[in-house]
């Protein structure tokens, strides 16, 4: 195995993320060629509901035929100020897990 130099063991090998890996409720995929206003004022990619089944989506993810960048979640648990869900990019969690449906991806880096 291959440490990171100056982490503890148990973070370098990435112990406990499992346990406390988002469950995905809800999957999107990310139109950046399409900007939408948000309610803050800001542009946000355009969201679809995932073009695949959200386990296909995962998996094309984590073989490295889908980019993470262009892929978006929630996980129906977490409101913003303005009373929508929150949606979190994919790939935000690079190095990290996810759960689907009882199965945990890993995100590629």
């Amino acid at each position: 195995m291959n440490f990171q130099r100056g982490l503890p063991p148990t973070e370098a090998m990435g112990v406990g993320q499992i346990a406390i890996a988002p469950v995905i409720k809800a999957l999107y995929t990310l139109d950046p060629s399409n900007m939408v206003p948000g309610k803050n004022g800001k542009a946000f990619p355009a969201r679809l509901p995932a073009t695949f089944v959200g386990a296909e989506t995962l998996e094309k993810v984590r073989d490295g035929k889908l980019n993470p960048r262009f892929v978006a979640f929630s996980t129906m648990d977490e409101i913003d100020e303005f009373g929508e869900f929150v949606v979190h990019r994919l790939s935000e969690y690079k190095g990290l897990f996810v759960k689907f449906e009882d199965i945990t991806y890993k995100i590629p880096k």
